[in-house]
């Protein structure tokens, strides 16, 4: 930050002498670097700005202390468009209309008295224009706490969707069917008929839809198993798993494979939220910023008490208020060509605040965010509420998780398998057995398969023994595995090994 002197130096002479006349301050230096230097020592008297304090407007006063809660420093767009434009004067034009007589509103007031200055620097990483008050006055002036979303609770609503970490359970599901049945994909593209054969078979069951802008949730899945490098290329057009991805991934435990996902998502620049927007295109050669933008996101989101509901609409609403920047950190409004779908018109301009960034935020929330178990959500999807396991991922922590429950054979060789079981188990499970049924998000009921003659064979195609099969049985159904389907898996081996 530069010092107050550095500050003054790029103000004229006539500039730094309204400033002085303002604050009641006696200038008798001429050369303009020693009158800066006299200037600064005497701003920065803290007489001298308790009794500037007294004269200011409640008015500056309110953003005076808006700026120290932002730690001194604000994109000049946001703090000039809540307080008023400073107008540009040249030295003549300054003198003759001589604006610090009658301030236009009270940005003009605290730049006229030497309370505030603007510079670029780097916000974000972002060039940027900031309005900031120099470090030896904002030391001497009464810290303010940091702006919060002052959003109350509302009731907790009678019934409610958790995804919890359902989508741990379909990256599985995911994983088995491009291992078992095979996937096509050309060019990064995957096949609709293999994706309405994979989506009928996850917790959370929607339309395929392969369009460009595609933000579903099954794109979603798709895009974090191959962020986590989980697929190549196979010679057929199929794809392949890459197996040490894959099984470092399912050998983990189940909080470890969640926050897997959750960062995935959290660090992908190739998932652009925006981008993904339903109803909206971005056209033209700018660049936002995916990451950046989650983080700052989720400063706000984290700050939730959780269990406790509150209204994704207030809060979108005082998100705006306090922190409306959180995808232009710059504050630059109008060089983004972003338009409805169904229109021409380009949404620039602050006033479009709530088609773009609003509609982007409830995006996050009832997207990603749910997805990934951090949100739950009321079924009108109106309120939402931040769970232990957002909380736990939002702070680079693992995700609370239910111990694993055994795996059940039944007497008619079916296969359950509890959503709390091992992953990795079930994966193994998918790789011998045929698939049958899936639960829905939210059920307690156990996926389920069967040992079938022709899954067993295409189990032995792939390396997989009668012999292996039944020890796995044996081992992860604690030794209730039923007699006869033990023998049964035995006979099948000795048919198999005589062939």
């Amino acid at each position: 930050m530069d010092s107050l002197e550095q500050s003054l130096m790029d103000h004229p002479l006539v500039m730094l002498r309204v400033i002085a006349e303002l604050r009641g301050i006696v200038l008798r230096s001429q050369e303009h670097r020693a009158l800066v230097r006299d200037l600064a020592n005497e701003l920065a008297n803290p007489a001298t700005i308790a009794e500037a304090l007294r004269e200011l407007s409640p008015e500056a006063v309110a953003a005076l202390e808006e700026l120290i809660a932002a730690g001194g420093r604000m994109p000049s767009g946001l703090f000039l468009r809540r307080y008023g434009e400073i107008r540009p004067f040249g030295p003549g034009r300054l003198i003759r209309e001589q604006p610090w007589r009658s301030p236009a509103n009270p940005a003009e007031e605290l730049w006229y008295r030497g309370w505030i200055f603007r510079r670029f620097a780097e916000m974000d990483e972002i060039p940027t224009e900031i309005i900031f008050v120099p470090n030896e006055i904002l030391a001497l002036l009464p810290q303010r706490p940091a702006r919060t979303l002052d959003v109350p609770p509302v009731a907790a609503p009678t019934s409610f969707l958790d995804s919890g970490d359902a989508l741990v359970q379909d990256a599985t599901t995911l994983l088995a069917m491009v291992q078992v049945e095979g996937m096509r994909r050309h060019r990064g593209r995957w096949h609709p008929e293999d994706l309405s054969m994979l989506s009928a078979r996850l917790l959370v069951r929607e339309a395929v839809s392969t369009g460009p802008f595609n933000g579903s949730r099954l794109a979603f899945l798709l895009h974090l198993a191959e962020q986590l490098g989980w697929f190549r290329a196979g010679e057929t057009g199929s794809a392949r798993l890459y197996v040490p991805a894959v099984r470092t991934w399912l050998q983990s435990s189940r909080a470890q494979q969640w926050q897997a996902l959750w960062l995935a998502w959290r660090d992908s620049e190739s998932w652009d939220d925006l981008r993904r927007l339903p109803g909206l295109v971005c056209e033209g050669s700018w660049r936002n910023d995916p990451i950046s933008t989650r983080r700052r996101f989720l400063s706000w989101l984290e700050r939730l008490q959780p269990g406790e509901w509150y209204e994704i609409g207030a809060w979108i609403s005082a998100l705006k208020a306090v922190a409306p920047n959180f995808l232009r950190p710059d504050g630059d409004y109008e060089s983004w060509y972003i338009r409805p779908a169904d229109g021409d018109r380009y949404l620039r301009g602050f006033e479009h605040w709530d088609d773009v960034e609003g509609r982007l935020a409830r995006f996050l929330i009832i997207g990603p965010l749910h997805w990934l178990g951090a949100l739950a959500l009321d079924s009108e999807r109106q309120r939402m509420a931040l769970t232990a396991a957002g909380q736990a991922l939002m702070r680079a922590e693992l995700p609370p998780t239910a111990p694993p429950d055994s795996i059940l054979v039944g007497r008619d060789f079916s296969i359950l398998v509890p959503m709390t079981a091992s992953t990795f188990d079930r994966f193994r499970v998918a790789r011998f057995a045929s698939w049958e049924a899936s639960p829905m998000v939210g059920s307690t009921e156990p996926f389920r398969y069967r040992i079938t003659r022709t899954a067993l064979r295409r189990a032995e195609a792939q390396g997989i023994t009668a012999e292996r099969v039944l020890a796995f049985l044996q081992n992860c159904t604690g030794g209730t595995l039923p007699d006869h389907v033990a023998r049964a898996l035995t006979r099948w081996s000795g048919v198999t090994r005589d062939e």
